[in-house]
């Protein structure tokens, strides 16, 4: 409803009622609040002119793929992510001096690996040249914005290659994209009928992965003489049973790319009563009920910064 008020005013006292007003005449509350509000007024006429200048980063570290039970290394609906309002015009190492100070810890200790969606409609970290740190953002992501990005950190057990001297314990390794692979590992366990996030590994693409089982069984606190089952995560549905583990990762794995995903598994044996016996079984399974899953609500932040 609309109200109006009919007010009548002296003539007399016209000058009086209808005068300027000063700063003196308005309470501080009210000054206060209209100085506020166009502040903030003056801020987002700024920040959309400005708008074209600027890209999004979002950030996703390695905490976001454990407990993810699908396909993938998480899910984007709910992952946890920082976002970065970064200049376009920005160099890669600005940007990356910008997390680093945000994360509190040395920006050597750091790599981004751009999360690729693939032919098939997979989502998994590619490489990009961290050594070419003078490329502009918009340059190195190629235009993409939002560009999100799998976030890195430092973590000793996950380059199986022997340091060569002190820096190299104390910064992420040189990373060849013609001889090195990264490779992200998840464990099946049927009598849970749940998937459990292990780890990634740089691996030189000569690497037999049957020198990498012990570390797989380590990772997945099983005895290291276990008989295991491994899986290439290819797509939805899609498992590849690896059979021969005494190959190369460049023959083993179809088109090896940086980003795999590897599924291992004890082997259940021919006597077991598990519902979902091995990890083809439960993608598969995951597969066809999908559309009938409804995640539990979960509470995450989405954090902004502006470099």
């Amino acid at each position: 409803t609309n109200a109006y008020m009919l007010v009548y005013i002296q003539q007399e006292r016209l000058h009086e009622v209808l005068g300027a007003v000063g700063q003196q005449d308005i309470p501080d509350a009210i000054y206060d609040r209209l100085q506020e509000e166009k502040r903030i007024e003056a801020i987002r006429r700024k920040e959309k002119n400005e708008a074209q200048l600027y890209m999004s980063v979002k950030v996703i570290l390695e905490d976001a793929f454990f407990g993810h039970q699908g396909n993938d290394l998480f899910d984007p609906e709910i992952a946890a992510i920082t976002k970065f309002r970064i200049k376009k015009s920005a160099t890669l190492k600005e940007f990356l001096n910008t997390v680093a100070k945000y994360m509190r810890i040395p920006v050597e200790k750091l790599r981004p690996w751009p999360l690729l969606l693939r032919t098939n409609q997979t989502l998994r970290p590619s490489l990009v040249e961290i050594e070419d740190e003078d490329r502009s953002m918009v340059d190195v992501a190629e235009n993409c914005n939002p560009w999100t990005i799998f976030m890195e950190l430092l973590k000793a057990d996950n380059d199986l290659r022997p340091a060569t001297n002190e820096l190299q314990k104390r910064t992420l390794a040189t990373f060849d994209e013609n001889h090195d692979v990264i490779l992200f590992f998840k464990y099946y366990c049927p009598r849970t009928g749940r998937v459990h996030y292990m780890g990634h590994l740089y691996l030189a693409i000569t690497t037999k992965l049957n020198s990498v089982l012990p570390k797989l069984c380590a990772l997945a606190s099983i005895p290291t003489d276990s008989e295991l089952i491994l899986w290439e995560e290819i797509k939805p549905n899609m498992l590849e049973r690896i059979e021969d583990t005494n190959q190369p990762l460049e023959h083993i794995l179809e088109e090896l790319m940086d980003g795999d995903i590897i599924v291992f598994q004890k082997d259940p044996g021919e006597s077991h009563n598990f519902e979902l016996p091995t990890a083809r079984d439960y993608f598969r399974d995951l597969f066809y009920k999908v559309g009938n899953i409804h995640h539990p609500q979960r509470l995450f932040k989405i954090k902004f910064f502006s470099g």
